[in-house]
């Protein structure tokens, strides 16, 4: 399945191929630049799921991290006070 950002991305790299000039293109500088930031933005937000995702990951493994840690810890107290 295509990402949705594909179409935007198609568009933008279009923009800023297009070498056209001439007196009657007024836009032309400002197209590019937008095209430029649209294209970073679309990089941006791919960029910024993948670290969610791996945030998501490791949350998880530090959760369980956590347990276990926690579990050992209640097992040392209670060896330390069946051992006085």
């Amino acid at each position: 399945m295509p990402e949705p950002n594909d179409e935007l991305e198609r568009l933008f790299d279009g923009m800023l191929a297009d070498k056209t000039e001439g007196s009657n293109v007024h836009d032309f500088p400002l197209r590019r630049a937008v095209a430029a930031l649209g294209k970073a933005v679309l990089r941006l937000d791919r960029s910024s799921s993948e670290l969610s995702y791996a945030n998501i990951r490791l949350t998880r493994t530090y959760t369980w991290l956590t347990v276990i840690i926690l579990l050992v810890g209640i097992a040392q107290i209670i060896l330390m006070v069946r051992g006085r």
